[in-house]
């Protein structure tokens, strides 16, 4: 074998894993040899399984902090192209899923939720830790890729219980649905609904959280 294909499969496999704008799992066993580098290369995102610790790494110093707050065995994430920022998809339990978008520079977390429900009022209903006239049973909240430096896509999916208005049992009856929102978001805070499917829930489906 040519002395050039031995160093470019070398490389190959010894290459860290490839910078991604799509959210993605850190890699098992996790730890600082899969990390999820930055699109230009200067940090790197691990996962500490036994503390449940997300890290963020200075490549070139070895420096790394914690990123808290975060069920890093569940968790997806993604770089923004110019690296400034990271998107984390925080599963913290089997019925919610909750998003947060992180600075780089400063680790300042802002919540999605917060920022969807300021930009999109409507979205409230569809949220578990919200109060509302319907039962929501499962509610995920989910960064799915960035779009550039500025924009990503936001997916809230779930389903709702069937319930009666305040509890009143002359009143209407809101139907079990299953609900699919996705939105063109800022990080400034902007909000546009790309697209909404909304529709009951079948009886032979008792599940749709898989939109």
């Amino acid at each position: 074998m040519r002395p050039f294909a031995i160093a470019l499969i070398s490389t190959l496999l010894i290459a860290p894993t490839a910078p991604s704008n799509t959210a993605t799992y850190l890699e098992k066993p996790f730890g600082k040899i899969h990390p999820l580098i930055s699109p230009n290369g200067k940090h790197a995102l691990w996962g500490d399984y036994d503390h449940s610790e997300l890290h963020l790494e200075d490549t070139a110093n070895q420096i790394d902090r914690t990123v808290n707050g975060i069920t890093v065995q569940t968790a997806t994430l993604a770089w923004s192209p110019d690296s400034s920022y990271f998107a984390v998809n925080d599963r913290v339990g089997s019925n919610l899923e909750e998003a947060y978008l992180f600075n780089t520079i400063t680790l300042h977390r802002t919540d999605l939720h917060d920022m969807l429900n300021s930009g999109s009022p409507q979205a409230n209903v569809y949220f578990t830790k919200l109060p509302h006239s319907r039962s929501v049973l499962h509610s995920y909240l989910h960064v799915i890729r960035w779009l550039d430096d500025q924009h990503f896509e936001l997916q809230l999916h779930g389903d709702t219980d069937g319930h009666f208005a305040n509890d009143n049992i002359n009143a209407h009856l809101y139907p079990a649905e299953c609900f699919d929102l996705h939105y063109r978001v800022s990080i400034g805070g902007g909000v546009q609904q790309i697209s909404q499917r909304v529709r009951p829930a079948s009886a032979t489906e008792p599940a749709c959280t898989g939109q």
